[in-house]
């Protein structure tokens, strides 16, 4: 001790201030030294800690922050993003940045543990992990800083950065949570400020525009120029003006133009104000106009031509002028690459095309074109979506009417007036392509000229204009460069980059004699243009084609036109909730096919809509539907509400015994069948009842004379007229007529009833190759099993072109073949390969199968082996 103390005696200057000072800065060094509190040690901490590593790691922050901020570009046609998105690819960016601000941070926590700003480097670590999108850890930092922390500014800031947090992360609930926790909290000017910010963020999350407005309304007189207070302007202006409030939009749009914002926020604050601007005379409509023709010819505007061209459009659409709207958007969506821009200049063109002028063909091309540059994160994508799903339903079932009413309306025609009519369409389209290529050459040729005379014209001439200045020059340009080459990026030698083979190899020819880099062009075959006459010629054989010849042809597109009304009523009633329209479609139904299967669906639908309006009109329809219909499904729901569920469990229980039936049938074993179709019958008519019916007719089919079954096919038509398996019977029907007429000369075919002979087991079956297990293999297998003593021998023979006959012969009697038959059943044809084969199995006597063989009636003997051996199967 006493040596230090002579070292710091002769180190110390003589002058008695200087010794003292130095010895006041000495003994704040000893202080130092210590983690004890001290006055001077406490002083020494707190400066070191703040201007050395919370100093240095607040700058990286506001550079990081900074990044932030530009890293995502504005769409000026939604509502701005009043925070940026942070993700992990943007923190990729500046990681760097964020590992400098927890090692600067974190060296002063480690250095000065109690100074008074240890806490607040721990918030700097929390802020640079939640920019690194490490959100469990920022959230635990930043609630330790809320719980540690005794400067009640600082915790409120914790917790502010903590809600950030929580909506970057997507956990809304738990940010509403914090959001609550800090409105019971006092808090100063900065941080009353962040948290109206951050409510204002997170409603705009979740799309609440409203209360989005309300706290930025709040939230502005605290602001200043750091916060970006233009653009804040700018977005409470467009939130006022999204929801009608253009006087309050007005006001802040012109905040906005005093801050001096970023050039895209003039620009788009001053299109907007055109917007917003009170316009109740035609005076201050030409005013506007001219604001935006100003805003168009400035060259300073030339890249925001798109945007312009928008928002003139919205403008004109305000206004209700369709027409000028309509073509200011199509001039936007080709006057730019912004695809937000091109999406919603090719949407508001639909909705006009679908919402006002009711074409909704024309609608469905513009809803297809904005899908196609849409981005997914649209505003209200996903209805968007829906609409063009809904357009494109309309446009199917309006082609279906136009297309089969002409169909129809040219079939009454005799050929002369058919003849006639393709001639005169044809001269119209002749003329119209004319026309088109006519004024196509002309505006081509004036183009040109007009190209020359604006590209070199000087400053002195005043009459003309620059080209590219003109955006109707331009877009003309645009369009007859695409219809020549198409869509083609901008590459060096985009003439032949695509096809470069196809110019030489179509085009040149050189010779051995001749320079190479000369090449000749080899002179293109001219190919004969069809005459009118044959043009009218291949028209007319390809709509004769198509008209509809027989009742049944017509009868079909009749159907079709039937169903079309009732599903654009449908559309028009549930989708596009008019339902005026609806109602006209139904009676368009009712009216015109009057013995539709769809009239009952229709009325009942009349009945519903009606109701629903209080119109008295809906009891005559509901009495209708009881009167004409009383056995459809529709009456059935009137006079019971709970038909529909009591229906469906019904339905159920007879869609599950129907599978067990239709399995047996497919078996041949149709016994069981039947007696399985005769339990789902128990339990009452159902909407499933006529596959029920028809599954029994089939039945009958097989083992009936085909009289009945073709009567019974006939009563179920009869019975069924609105059923759609009535189309179903009728081509049976009609196949089994035609079977008949082709094979007449099997009808009187008469196969022996004495049965009590030597039998043949049978199958027919499709050819079927595998040579470690063929079917001659496992049927001598089964016979062996089962039947060794009766020594059944077995072997195979072409039928026809499509089946082969595998038999065994001989069972001694009626009743082994019929025991051979059912123990097959049983032990052999459900497994491979006869699970996956189709083939018949019957047993038959050897006189019969002369019989079958000779005159190949095959579906004759089945129906006899159905009477005869299937009634006494057990």
């Amino acid at each position: 001790m006493v040596y230090c103390k002579k070292i710091i005696s002769s180190i110390l200057p003589t002058n008695f201030k200087l010794r003292l000072s130095l010895l006041l800065v000495i003994s704040m060094f000893w202080s130092c030294a210590s983690n004890k509190s001290t006055f001077l040690g406490d002083i020494f901490h707190d400066t070191a800690a703040h201007y050395n590593g919370y100093f240095y790691a607040k700058e990286k922050a506001l550079e990081v922050e900074k990044k932030i901020l530009t890293s995502s570009a504005d769409d000026p046609t939604q509502i701005l993003r009043l925070l940026p998105k942070i993700d992990t690819t943007l923190a990729k960016s500046y990681v760097s940045d964020t590992e400098e601000i927890i090692k600067m941070a974190s060296i002063s926590i480690q250095l000065h543990p109690y100074s008074r700003w240890a806490n607040d480097n721990y918030r700097l670590v929390g802020l640079a992990r939640l920019y690194d999108c490490d959100y469990l850890s920022a959230i635990q930092t930043f609630k330790y800083v809320n719980k540690k922390s005794s400067k009640a500014n600082l915790r409120h800031k914790a917790v502010n950065n903590l809600i950030r947090t929580y909506i970057e992360m997507g956990d809304l609930i738990r940010a509403e949570e914090a959001i609550g926790y800090l409105e019971k909290e006092e808090l100063d000017n900065q941080n009353s400020k962040d948290l109206f910010l951050l409510k204002a963020y997170f409603h705009q999350i979740k799309g609440d525009y409203p209360q989005m407005l309300s706290n930025l309304t709040l939230a502005a007189p605290r602001l200043t120029r750091q916060d970006r207070k233009g653009r804040v302007y700018f977005i409470i202006g467009q939130l006022n003006q999204k929801l009608g409030n253009n006087e309050s939009a007005y006001d802040y749009y012109k905040k906005c133009l005093r801050t001096n914002p970023k050039y895209e926020i003039d620009f788009s604050a001053r299109l907007n104000l055109a917007q917003v601007t009170e316009v109740k005379n035609e005076k201050a409509q030409i005013l506007t106009r001219k604001k935006f023709s100003k805003l168009l010819k400035d060259a300073k505007n030339s890249e925001y031509k798109d945007k312009m061209y928008y928002e003139f459009g919205m403008f004109e659409k305000k206004l209700n002028r369709l027409n000028e709207a309509i073509e200011l958007f199509i001039m936007s969506a080709h006057s730019g690459q912004n695809n937000r821009i091109k999406g919603s200049a090719f949407l508001n063109v639909g909705q006009l095309y679908f919402d006002s002028l009711k074409q909704f063909s024309v609608a469905k091309s513009y809803y297809d074109s904005a899908l196609a540059v849409l981005p997914k994160d649209f505003e209200n994508y996903e209805n968007i979506f829906k609409r063009q799903e809904i357009l494109a339903d309309f446009v199917k079932y309006s082609d279906i009417i136009q297309r089969s009413d002409s169909l129809l309306m040219m079939a009454e025609w005799d050929s002369t007036k058919l003849r006639s009519h393709i001639d005169s369409t044809l001269a119209i389209k002749t003329k119209i392509a004319e026309t088109k290529i006519k004024n196509r050459r002309s505006i081509a040729g004036n183009n040109q000229t007009n190209k020359i005379n604006s590209l070199f014209q000087t400053e002195s001439n005043g009459t003309q204009q620059w080209y590219f200045g003109n955006p109707v020059a331009v877009a003309t340009g645009q369009t007859d460069f695409q219809q020549i080459w198409g869509n083609i990026e901008l590459t060096d030698d985009w003439r032949r980059s695509s096809k470069p083979n196809a110019l030489v190899d179509n085009n040149v020819a050189t010779t051995q004699d001749e320079n190479p880099m000369q090449p000749i062009l080899k002179k293109p075959k001219v190919e004969e243009a069809p005459s009118q006459d044959q043009l009218a010629e291949k028209e007319y054989d390809k709509i004769y084609s198509q008209l509809p010849k027989t009742d049944l042809q017509k009868n079909v597109l009749k159907d079709q036109i039937a169903e079309a009304y009732l599903k654009l009523g449908d559309i028009y009633n549930f989708q596009l909730l008019e339902k005026e329209n609806a109602i006209t479609s139904y009676q368009v139904l009712l009216e015109r096919f009057p013995n539709s299967i769809l009239i009952s669906e229709a009325i009942y639908k009349l009945y519903l809509i009606n109701k629903e309006k209080g119109h008295p009109i809906s009891e005559s329809y509901k009495q209708r539907l009881l009167t004409e219909f009383p056995n459809s499904i529709f009456s059935k729901i009137i006079l019971n509400p709970n038909y529909l569920e009591e229906n469906r469990l019904a339905e159920e229980k007879q869609k599950q015994i129907y599978g067990k039936a239709y399995k047996y049938y497919e078996m041949d074993d149709m016994l069981a069948a039947q007696t399985e179709i005769n339990l789902a019958k128990e339990i009452g008519e159902t909407g499933f009842y006529s596959h029920l019916e028809l599954l029994q007719i089939l039945i009958t089919g097989k083992t009936e004379d085909v009289t009945q079954y073709q009567a019974g096919l006939i009563t179920f038509i009869n019975r069924h007229p609105q059923d759609t398996l009535r189309y179903h019977a009728e081509y049976l029907l009609k196949s089994s007529k035609q079977f008949v007429k082709e094979n007449s000369n099997v009808k009187g075919i008469r196969y022996l009833t004495s049965l009590e002979k030597p039998h043949i087991f049978v199958i027919a079956h499709k050819l079927y190759k595998n040579p470690k297990n063929t079917l001659i293999n496992i049927i001598q297998d089964f016979n062996f099993n089962f039947y060794k003593k009766l020594n059944l021998q077995t072997t195979s023979l072409n039928f026809n072109d499509s089946l082969i006959l595998t038999f065994s012969e001989f069972l001694p009697d009626k009743n082994v073949a019929i025991d051979y038959i059912n123990k097959f059943s049983e032990q052999v044809a459900t497994k491979q390969p006869f699970s996956e084969l189709f083939f018949y199995k019957f047993v038959i006597t050897k006189d019969n199968f002369n019989t079958l063989f000779r005159y190949k009636a095959l579906n004759e003997y089945l129906t006899f082996f159905n009477r005869y051996y299937q009634k006494e199967s057990p």
